[in-house]
């Protein structure tokens, strides 16, 4: 119980120092699900932002017997003139699922919206992410069209 105690507060005091800058961060840490073409992953996500409009993005994702490392570029704009919290983005990275012993290359372009909420350090998306196989077993498909995603993030 004694953990428990010493968890809540400082959870809340950690919460408090975020929201205090919750317009503008650096890093966002979180989780992701994908979804489309019969197949479901879900795993953890991290942002790290180089300037106000490229970022670094990582995931390592889970699913379908499978293990999903992904690593991609991504730009990002306003959205809407005069909403400061939505944020248009598109990005391209590669992503090497691993499963059965045998790993692939995915080409993996993003096209996608981001919420900021306000006064809270969460960050909520929508993503577009289509697949083009780069290597592997033939028996798959070589392009994917319906894949889309859904990070949810805690902001730094």
């Amino acid at each position: 119980m004694k953990p428990i105690k010493t968890l809540i507060p400082t959870a809340a005091l950690l919460a408090a120092a975020c929201t205090a800058h919750a317009q503008s961060y650096r890093n966002a840490a979180g989780a992701r699900v994908e979804f489309g073409n019969d197949l479901v992953w879900a795993g953890a996500s991290f942002k790290h932002r180089f300037t106000e409009h490229s970022a670094l993005e990582t995931s390592l994702l889970f699913g379908g017997d499978a293990i999903v490392p992904e690593l991609g570029y991504v730009y990002m704009h306003p959205a809407f003139p005069g909403m400061r919290n939505f944020y248009a983005n598109w990005g391209i990275g590669v992503a090497a699922p691993l499963y059965d012993g045998k790993a692939e290359w995915l080409l993996r372009p993003s096209l996608g919206l981001e919420y900021r909420f306000p006064k809270t350090p969460l960050q909520l998306g929508i993503d577009w992410r289509p697949s083009y196989r780069l290597s592997g077993d033939d028996s798959y498909e070589r392009f994917v069209f319906g894949r889309f995603s859904v990070p949810l993030r805690f902001v730094f």
